[in-house]
């Protein structure tokens, strides 16, 4: 099963800079393989534990991961160099933004992020 696109997930790096990544409901990393096979853009990308709160119609996420790639059917998420520890820590949410940068100022995006939120994966 695969999503796409059910939420807009706002987020800010070290920096201040707002990032705006559209997050995708998965279960399972091949869904995520499958659903990117024609998406050949660059960007970021975020795993995220999804959850709701009684009587609240709002999705909250819990940041676990914060990735680039140069594009996004390349990228093996069902072999991703982190799967053991999404899969342990309940990523249920996929997120991305894409952007036509070079690889360098993806870097920074990424170590922005990274710099502000600490993903337990990214550790």
């Amino acid at each position: 099963m695969f999503k796409t696109n059910t939420d807009t997930l706002d987020l800010t790096g070290k920096s201040g800079k707002s990032y705006s990544f559209q997050i995708c409901e998965y279960d399972t990393l091949e869904a995520i393989d499958n659903a990117c096979e024609k998406f050949t853009t660059a960007g970021l990308y975020v795993f995220a534990y999804r959850y709701a709160k009684q009587g609240d119609s709002h999705n909250w996420y819990v940041l676990k991961y914060i990735g680039e790639t140069k594009n996004f059917s390349e990228r093996d998420y069902s072999n991703h160099h982190k799967k053991k520890e999404i899969v342990k820590e309940n990523c249920n949410a996929w997120g991305y933004l894409v952007t036509t940068c070079s690889e360098k100022e993806r870097l920074e995006m990424e170590s922005d992020l990274i710099d502000n939120y600490n993903p337990l994966c990214n550790g």
